[in-house]
């Protein structure tokens, strides 16, 4: 090394260094090698012996097969709808007052809730997936309420001797049809039938299917045999009192299955 040169320090050097690797966009310095910063034997000095950061209490963690094994807890049972099975009414006068009350069926009560009407063995029962509006099965003055009004009189059967009624007392946004037959719709819609021991029974709507047969809904005239608790009744299955009054093809349609069902007995 000459004389005129000089040597730049090596403070300097290192100051130079992280400066460009700074400008460079590097912060931080990085291992190849990973490092167990949670292990439990504290790294050994020059002397050999083992130091350990003051207040520093190191945690065994839980064996994998702990976490693996243990199972999540099971999210609360939903009730059944309608309660206990054994506080369901066995008579159709006290079906009434349980169906405005039992806080299972609706979030809705009271004057909200539409109550059944007729009388028990009534000659048609009309069944329909919910009230055309809340607290009113079938107003009078809706589209629905004057079909049904009309159906009726076609029919020749007197409205003291139908029975009307709804699967659910108040209207329910997003109903899970199916979900609610498997949580105990299913089997007090079969006990409220078995209650009324109607003739026949018209269901309107296909919401209904998962109450009465458990499988989707067919097209086409469908007449069945409904099992419910201690007998059966025939029922003809219809579309829905909303669809009947939008389309005419339907209730033609409808009418024809009726005469095809009630031909032969004076009943039409």
């Amino acid at each position: 090394m000459s004389a005129e040169s000089h040597p730049t320090p090596l403070g300097d050097q290192l100051r130079g260094a992280f400066d460009w690797w700074r400008e460079a966009g590097v912060d931080y310095a990085f291992a190849d090698e990973a490092r167990s910063w949670l292990d439990r034997k504290p790294a050994s000095d020059t002397s050999g012996e083992t130091t350990a950061p003051t207040g520093w209490e190191p945690r065994e963690a839980p064996p994998p097969s702990a976490l693996a094994n243990r199972a999540p807890a099971a999210p609360p049972a939903a009730p059944a709808i309608g309660g206990p099975r054994e506080s369901w009414p066995d008579d159709l006068a006290a079906f009434a007052g349980w169906w405005q009350a039992e806080p299972s069926l609706s979030p809705s009560i009271g004057n909200l809730r539409a109550v059944p009407t007729g009388p028990a063995q009534a000659e048609l029962m009309v069944l329909m997936a919910e009230p055309v509006a809340a607290g009113e099965l079938l107003p009078e003055p809706s589209p629905e309420g004057r079909l049904v009004a009309a159906m009726l009189k076609a029919m020749g059967i007197p409205a003291n001797r139908v029975y009307t009624a709804s699967a659910l007392p108040a209207p329910l946004v997003g109903a899970d049809w199916m979900e609610l037959g498997q949580s105990g719709l299913a089997a007090l819609t079969a006990h409220h039938v078995a209650l009324v021991q109607p003739r026949r029974l018209i269901a309107f709507g296909s919401n209904l299917w998962p109450l009465l047969w458990h499988e989707p809904a067919q097209a086409g005239p469908n007449l069945r045999i409904f099992n419910h608790e201690s007998g059966t009744v025939p029922v003809l299955a219809a579309p829905a009192l909303e669809r009947l009054v939008r389309r005419p093809a339907d209730r033609r349609r409808l009418w024809q299955d009726w005469l095809e069902w009630t031909a032969g007995d004076g009943s039409a």
